[in-house]
């Protein structure tokens, strides 16, 4: 799908974020944590997730990094 043709409506706003966790069950489900620190002691940080996205396979996580792969390397080569 041609992204200029999606007609977003977000539900929360657009967050800056800390982190992000990726995790890969046993099951092969993947969970994509990404997350906004409040506060941070020696040992230990806490903080709000901002946002989750769960894949049913690490197939999935390999499209999504094609996916991203591909959108760097075409704003890399776009033309000033």
């Amino acid at each position: 799908m041609d992204s200029q043709n999606l007609e977003l409506d977000f539900k929360v706003p657009i967050v800056l974020i800390d982190g992000q966790t990726i995790s890969i069950h046993e099951n092969g489900m993947v969970d994509i944590i990404f997350w906004q620190g409040r506060t941070q002691s020696q040992k230990k940080i806490k903080a709000d997730v901002v946002a989750a996205v769960k894949y049913v396979s690490v197939e999935d996580l390999k499209r999504l990094r094609g996916i991203i792969d591909e959108t760097i390397e075409k704003f890399e080569k776009r033309e000033p």
